[in-house]
């Protein structure tokens, strides 16, 4: 029932906060494209005593430097250098979970040693990118409503029931089922904590999110071979729509960096998971570690100047097209 931050200190309270009425939506006015920003934008009428030089139609040198402004890439919330130790920690979660739930079903042992050095590292990790180290404990009160919260407290729980389990009490199996199952919950709130800053279109999942890695990889360990099929199939599947998507939208391919991404997570694995399962998960692990570096590189936060440079590039495209 309180104002957002924004408004309440404002130093000149040009913010307001109120319910948005559909009659107060305008989405018919040219260079304001709906969009599912929220909340929306509300256009006040001028006030009666500014005067009719404002409506004056601007110079061409004015009207350009506003289309400069306006046509300018903003600077991205989210890049691969600014969160490159998120990469690692969310790809540890997933080899982590995968891992242990495998060694439940027949696969592979994970040591206790191994299990709790990568998970060290991934919460170390994890606090990395904070400006407030300090504070970060401040996250868990919202478990209601975030889901990063959710991710604190469940990635953490994991890694607290899964130590209990490899190291105290090995032989409480419930224990290990209920670690397995908090794990993966921790991988499925891992994704959607960026479900809004996906750029993939239609459907709107990413080949490499951390829960596709997690079953990936237990495929593999646990040699399961119709959920192997399936993930594989998914992630191939998505992986190349992503990229036919991106080609319509004369975004980059990266060729190269596709092709070490088919081979070492597809094609390999493929390969190796009849004769060696620890080789196809080594090569599926490296594989999903590119596409993870992928995912963080092409997300990207809706902001309205973005989704104006957007509406503004698509017009400018029509008119090109229609001239020529």
């Amino acid at each position: 029932g309180q104002e957002p931050a924004c408004v309440a200190r404002c130093p000149v309270e040009a913010l307001g906060f109120e319910p948005s009425a559909p009659e107060n939506r305008h989405h018919d006015i040219p260079g304001f494209p709906a969009s599912t920003l929220n909340p929306s934008i509300r256009f006040q009428p001028l006030r009666r005593s500014v005067g009719p030089e404002l409506c004056v139609v601007p110079k061409p040198a004015l009207l350009a430097s506003f289309l400069d402004q306006v046509l300018a890439v903003p600077e991205r919330k989210i890049t691969l250098r600014g969160e490159w130790s998120l990469v690692i920690f969310t790809s540890i979660l997933a080899v982590l979970a995968g891992w242990f739930l495998a060694a439940r079903m027949g696969g592979p042992a994970i040591p206790p040693l191994a299990f709790l050095g990568l998970g060290l590292l991934a919460m170390g990790l994890s606090a990395w990118h904070l400006g407030r180290r300090e504070r970060a404990w401040r996250a868990l009160l919202h478990l209601r409503s975030s889901w990063l919260s959710r991710e604190i407290a469940l990635v953490s729980s994991f890694l607290g029931l899964g130590g209990l389990y490899l190291v105290f009490f090995p032989h409480k199996h419930g224990l290990a089922w209920l670690a397995a199952l908090v794990g993966f919950l921790g991988l499925l709130a891992v994704d959607r904590i960026y479900r809004v800053a996906l750029t993939t279109g239609k459907p709107s999942l990413h080949s490499g999110q951390a829960l596709l890695n997690g079953c990936y990889l237990l495929s593999i360990l646990a040699r399961l071979p119709f959920l192997f099929a399936g993930a594989l199939a998914l992630k191939t599947f998505l992986y190349v729509h992503r990229k036919w998507h991106f080609r319509r939208q004369g975004q980059p391919l990266r060729p190269w960096l596709s092709l070490t991404r088919l081979g070492l997570g597809f094609v390999l694995p493929a390969i190796l998971w009849t004769w060696s399962p620890l080789l196809a998960a080594l090569s599926a692990v490296l594989g999903d570690l590119v596409d993870r570096c992928e995912f963080y590189d092409e997300l990207e936060v809706a902001s309205p100047q973005g989704e104006l440079a957007k509406a503004f590039k698509r017009g400018a495209a029509l008119s090109v097209g229609t001239v020529e």
